[in-house]
């Protein structure tokens, strides 16, 4: 959708969620629940956190 907005003349936008705190992923998943989540990074129950690949995608665009 970046490519879409930069196309259009959108001046910004804005990320919806940087992490679904709640949404912890696991390794099973049968009980993942960050696929549901919409945060840029995927959070692990005891609070770390990792990029995802739309964060990847979203700080090459910006590091322009």
């Amino acid at each position: 959708m970046l490519t879409v907005f930069e196309d259009e003349g959108v001046s910004g936008a804005f990320l919806f969620t940087f992490a679904s705190w709640t949404y912890p992923h696991r390794p099973d998943p049968s009980y993942d629940l960050d696929l549901a989540a919409y945060g840029v990074v995927a959070c692990d129950a005891d609070g770390d956190w990792r990029p995802k690949q739309a964060f990847d995608v979203i700080a090459r665009r910006y590091a322009r």
